[in-house]
This record gives structure tokens, C-alpha cells and sequence, in this order.
């Protein structure tokens, strides 16, 4: 048996500058459909067909995915947030930089913790919660 959560950001019109900005932070590429690219977008009605319809990036162990929802009314939310680890710490400090150098608010400084080597918190220009954290391979073996 097999089984995945991925996670699914929903923007107001701005789904394709959030698929630049993780691709930089991340160094990966996101995948971007616009609604035009859809079949039988020719019959979607009040839709903006040069929004993003759907937005992917691949990680090892899950997709971050995205996009513009028309007719839905986006709020931001402080009631979730995206948990990312990795055991290269030069990795942790690169990625925190970027999201910093993004425009993101630091709302917890990068710090040790009783479940982290390094763990700090901010909240990208989209108003998305992020956790980062990085842990020396050697305290995941223990």
C-alpha cells in the first residue's frame, strides 16, 4: 500500500509569481498549466485563461501545488503551515536566505530546538506560514 499528502496553496491572481519565487527559493522548477491549456477551455466561462490553473513543484517526498482560484474568496490565514527539513545545513541556511531576501517576515529567528538543529519561522510574501528546519543526519539516526 501506498500513500501521499501533498500540499495545495490556493492565490488570488498572483499563483504565477508564487511559482517564480519557490522556484528561486528552492531551485526547482514549477511546472505551470495556465487555464488556456486546460481541455475545453474554449467553454470556461468568466475565467481568466492566462491565470495559473495548476502549478507544480517536485520534491522527493511530496508536491507543493498551486493556483488562481477564480470565484473563491482567498483569504490569508494563519491556520497551517508548510514544515520543510533537510539534513544540509548549507542547504537550511541558503533557503532561509532566499525566502528572507524575498520580501518573507521573520517571525522566529533561525535557533536551536529540543526537535532541531536550526529552526526558524517566517511567512512568505504570499502570506504562507513556513517552518524550516534542518538536523544533522546524525540525530535522525539515533
Amino acid at each position: 500500500m501506498s500513500e501521499r499528502v501533498d500540499i495545495y496553496l490556493h492565490f488570488k491572481d498572483n499563483a504565477a509569481e508564487a511559482a517564480k519565487f519557490y522556484s528561486e527559493v528552492f531551485d526547482k522548477k514549477a511546472a505551470v498549466m495556465k487555464y488556456a491549456e486546460f481541455p475545453e477551455s474554449d467553454k470556461m466561462e468568466g475565467i481568466d485563461l492566462d491565470k495559473v490553473g495548476h502549478a507544480e513543484i517536485t520534491f522527493d517526498n511530496l508536491n507543493l501545488m498551486f493556483s488562481d482560484v477564480p470565484g473563491m474568496e482567498i483569504t490569508l490565514s494563519n491556520n497551517f503551515s508548510i514544515s520543510w527539513w533537510t539534513d544540509e545545513e548549507a542547504r537550511f541556511h541558503k533557503i532561509w536566505k532566499r525566502f528572507v531576501e524575498g520580501g518573507s517576515t521573520v517571525h522566529e529567528e533561525t535557533m536551536q530546538t529540543f526537535f532541531a538543529t536550526l529552526y526558524g519561522r517566517i511567512e512568505d510574501p504570499f502570506g504562507i506560514s513556513w517552518l524550516l528546519m534542518y538536523n544533522h543526519q546524525d540525530e535522525q539516526e539515533g
